[in-house]
């Protein structure tokens, strides 16, 4: 059996990620973008479920200051498309939580939208021992990147090329330490 024929068939055997599937269907852009538009409601209506937990969709109206019919509204994946972004806004500031809203290429896009954690449907809201534990892990990340520069030691010594401005005088001037004696100094001095 030739190396292309296995690869085939074990290809066929093992199981594709949902970007695997949806890869040849990805190149439509039709597709694409329903798929896109799909992906974003669906996870918003399934988020605001989340979210609401176990209260009622009146308790939960209460809570983030909107009526019971939005709720049902957000919780309905084919009308949570429609619902503008200062209302996100709104509803994130109610329940102290951050909201993101921006363009993505479609790989951060695929990414983003295949997590589907306890944590990405409903995050926990603001906690400042979390920023503060936040804040000493990019510290320590930034102190590790800064052991792992290259020392000014080990760096290759820069080459330092002076141009001449004037000519060299050609009395005895030219034994005296002038600006461009200093110069031709630190030229070797670094060479």
């Amino acid at each position: 059996m030739s190396g292309e024929t296995e690869l085939n068939r074990e290809n066929a055997d093992s199981p594709k990620s949902r970007v695997g599937r949806l890869l040849n269907d990805l190149q439509d852009r039709d597709f694409r973008h329903g798929y896109m538009a799909r992906q974003l409601k669906q996870f918003l209506a399934a988020q605001f479920r989340a979210l609401r937990g176990d209260k009622t969709q009146v308790e939960f109206a209460k809570e983030i200051d909107k009526h019971q019919p939005e709720v049902s509204k957000l919780e309905k994946s084919s009308e949570s498309g429609s619902v503008n972004v200062q209302t996100l806004i709104e509803i994130a500031e109610r329940l102290d939580l951050g909201l993101i809203v921006r363009f993505v290429n479609y790989q951060t896009f695929l990414r983003m939208s295949s997590d589907f954690s306890d944590a990405a449907y409903a995050p926990e809201p603001y906690s400042h021992e979390a920023i503060a534990a936040l804040a000493r892990e990019q510290e320590a990340q930034s102190r590790r990147s800064a052991l792992h520069a290259v020392p000014s030691s080990k760096q290759p010594p820069l080459e330092v090329s002076v141009l001449k401005l004037v000519p060299e005088p050609k009395d005895d001037l030219s034994k005296q330490d002038g600006p461009h004696k200093k110069a031709e100094s630190a030229v070797a001095e670094a060479a």
